[in-house]
């Protein structure tokens, strides 16, 4: 147990494995084959 400080540290500093891509700035929510199904998506989506 007294190594549980240790293990959290070690666990927060190690890099994603996000391919070397960052998230997207903002996330949109888009219509997703009906109106009332929607899906995130990281361009806009065109007006209704």
């Amino acid at each position: 147990m007294k190594y549980a400080p240790l293990l959290l540290l070690v666990l927060a500093a190690c890099p994603g494995d996000d391919g070397g891509e960052g998230n997207a700035q903002t996330l949109w929510l888009a219509p997703d084959k009906m109106e009332t199904q929607v899906k995130l998506v990281e361009d806009r989506p065109p007006p209704f």
